[in-house]
């Protein structure tokens, strides 16, 4: 974690996802130089088995879209008798019968061009007709050339069928899809090519991956050196927050070390957070020697220098052992960051909960074996009362309560 905010302090993004690539690269090239490696007996074995599952796709010899191909089609060649029968019944009806459609509207169509002869007001009626006679014909045309197409052949459903099986049989085992299965067909020739030449291969991986090793090595160290260079900068810019939050002999460091022999996605360095809370003791891990109010407010300060990217901040216990002036200071730095992003903090110290813009009371309450949590909007005088129960309690006149009203006048 440390490390990945370390690297967002510095926003060397692009350096960061250059090492990750060139670290698979290195990784890829290792596993096929393995695979270059592995025994005679090995490579016969692996060889044996891609070519049958080679050849296995290859009898089926899938086109790309077949699959969707012979869904469409098979439905139809399973009805093509009924369908033809359909097709020709419609087919008769529009045009071919005597009685057809298309005959009785080519009648009226004959008529009503007279009658427009006659009387002009008739016209466009006659020419809506002649419409729909030109819309009928050219229905039955599309019947007929369908009817036409139809192939009733049992052969060919029984041959589609049986390949449709055959690439479903494909797909189920290198799929899901044909597409899966195709790029399947791929690999395996890649990988019988590689097994194949295997010695020939080797040279070539081997003087690939010590390239590219070199090339790793090189951009791990220039992400180290601005690793460091950052770190200072952290440093430094987390001490100055944290300082006043009753810090005042603090120190914090940020250590990088670098372990050339074992350089991962991420890159050879190992970040650790370093705190010492007083003076004369030496840098530790801040997980080993911080209490959780401590962390708290380093993290607080943390987050503050890193707030222009954190549009949600969420703060628990973060007063944890402090109070007085320095309980007001943490509210401060709180409110800070909530200028122009979101901070949820949960807090028992009044100081704190004084300056906050908007404050929630949260309640748990047993009954009946059931346990519930309400939340309560506070402002006003329920707003001055809480706060006022967090110093101690008391009435309007109490003095909490007068105190309560001193702390929220003072944020206005």
């Amino acid at each position: 974690m440390h490390l990945t905010l370390l690297d967002q302090f510095a926003k060397h993004d692009k350096l960061v996802s250059r090492v990750r690539e060139l670290w698979q690269e290195v990784q890829t090239l290792e596993a096929k130089l393995n695979a270059a490696r592995l025994s005679a007996q090995e490579k016969e074995r692996l060889l044996d088995m891609s070519q049958y599952q080679l050849q296995e796709i290859e009898r089926v010899a899938p086109k790309p879209g077949e699959d969707g191909e012979l869904d469409q089609a098979l439905p139809k060649l399973k009805h093509a008798s009924k369908l033809l029968e359909l097709a020709s019944e419609v087919y008769d009806e529009l045009y071919a019968s005597d009685t057809s459609a298309s005959s009785r509207t080519g009648k009226a169509a004959r008529a009503l061009t007279s009658m427009a002869e006659l009387d002009e007001t008739l016209a466009p009626l006659a020419e809506n007709v002649q419409n729909a006679l030109t819309i009928l014909e050219d229905a039955a045309s599309t019947v007929g050339d369908y009817k036409d197409g139809l192939d009733v052949d049992e052969n060919t459903l029984d041959k589609l069928l049986e390949r449709h099986e055959k690439i479903k049989r494909l797909k189920l085992k290198y799929g899901p899809e044909l597409a899966d299965v195709l790029r399947t067909a791929e690999e395996l020739r890649v990988q019988i090519d590689n097994l194949q030449h295997a010695e020939e291969h080797e040279q070539d991986l081997e003087a690939q991956l010590q390239k590219s090793r070199a090339v790793l090595v090189t951009a791990a160290q220039e992400l180290h050196d601005k690793r460091l260079k950052a770190a200072d900068k952290l440093a430094a810019q987390i001490t100055a927050q944290i300082k006043p939050l009753g810090f005042n002999q603090v120190r914090f460091g940020v250590a990088v070390d670098m372990d050339e022999a074992n350089i991962t996605a991420t890159g050879a360095d190992k970040v650790e957070f370093l705190f010492s809370p007083n003076p004369g003791q030496a840098l530790r891990p801040l997980k080993n020697i911080a209490s959780g109010g401590e962390i708290s407010r380093v993290m607080l300060g943390l987050k503050t220098v890193l707030a222009p990217t954190v549009p949600v901040m969420v703060f628990d216990e973060v007063d944890a052992g402090i109070g007085g002036e320095t309980g007001w200071l943490v509210g401060e730095k709180l409110h800070a960051c909530a200028h122009g992003r979101q901070v949820l903090c949960v807090t028992h110290l009044a100081q704190v909960a004084a300056q906050a813009d908007q404050n929630f009371f949260v309640a748990k309450t047993a009954a009946k074996n059931k346990t519930r949590v309400g939340i309560t909007a506070l402002s006003g005088k329920e707003l001055t009362a809480e706060i006022a129960r967090m110093l101690g309690g008391g009435d309007t006149k109490s003095a909490a309560y007068l105190h309560a009203k001193e702390l929220l006048a003072r944020t206005k």
